[in-house]
């Protein structure tokens, strides 16, 4: 608009052109883009990248599956940047991501045990809620903060079950004979009774020498013998 509201066409410099195309979920690996009639390409990437934790095996040097439960114990930790199937990126394959940093903390249930975690190193986690705390940054300013969860369930340990008498007499099979058993910890240890609730009968299985054609049926009391 002109000082007297008159109309005014806009006049774009003659020499100005360009064309700005915005391309989005470009998929890892190599990509090619046609260009045509151009003088001049210029791109500008912004990487689309996440934190994640491995926690590593050192029995096999393989990382536990995604789902499994994860015992208290010893484990590799690696962290890093991730790709999109959830493998950390290797740092020959960081070019894109430019100048970066990253670092890690570990708690156990609100404690910070591991002020600095050094990804690649053993640890020893107990039973309990482990956080690992990332924080990095890429493309040399660009920041990045991530929490991640971990419960880790108390390893199993090798019980102990005693039989009070383990022969029965073919008179007493009509008339529903039973074997009492009692289960306790390595060492005697009692059974809780949140670990008594927890225990399914159906886990446990019979033999009988000679078999007979007996069925047997477990089934547990209702409290832990103490």
């Amino acid at each position: 608009m002109s000082a007297d509201n008159a109309t005014v066409t806009a006049k774009p410099a003659a020499g100005l052109t360009g064309q700005v195309a915005t391309v989005g979920k470009v998929p890892a690996d190599q990509t090619y883009f046609d260009v045509g009639g151009a003088s001049q390409t210029t791109f500008y990437y912004i990487p689309r990248v996440q934190f994640g934790v491995s926690w590593i095996d050192p029995s096999t040097n393989k990382p536990i599956p995604k789902g499994k439960a994860i015992v208290a114990g010893k484990y590799k930790i690696e962290y890093g940047f991730m790709d999109a199937d959830c493998n950390i990126i290797p740092e020959e394959h960081t070019d894109l991501l430019g100048r970066h940093a990253v670092h890690a903390s570990m708690s156990e249930d609100g404690d910070v045990i591991q002020p600095t975690l050094d990804s690649g190193a053993e640890y020893e986690l107990s039973a309990g809620d482990t956080t690992v705390t990332v924080d990095g940054t890429y493309l040399g300013d660009v920041a990045a903060h991530a929490e991640i969860k971990q419960h880790i369930y108390p390893a199993p340990e090798q019980g102990t079950i005693a039989i009070d008498a383990r022969k029965l007499t073919v008179s007493s099979l009509g008339s529903g004979a039973k074997i009492t058993a009692t289960y306790s910890h390595a060492g005697g240890k009692a059974v809780t009774p949140q670990e008594w609730a927890a225990i399914d009968p159906k886990s446990f299985q019979v033999h009988a020498t000679p078999a007979a054609g007996i069925r047997w049926t477990v089934k547990k009391g209702a409290t832990p013998e103490r």
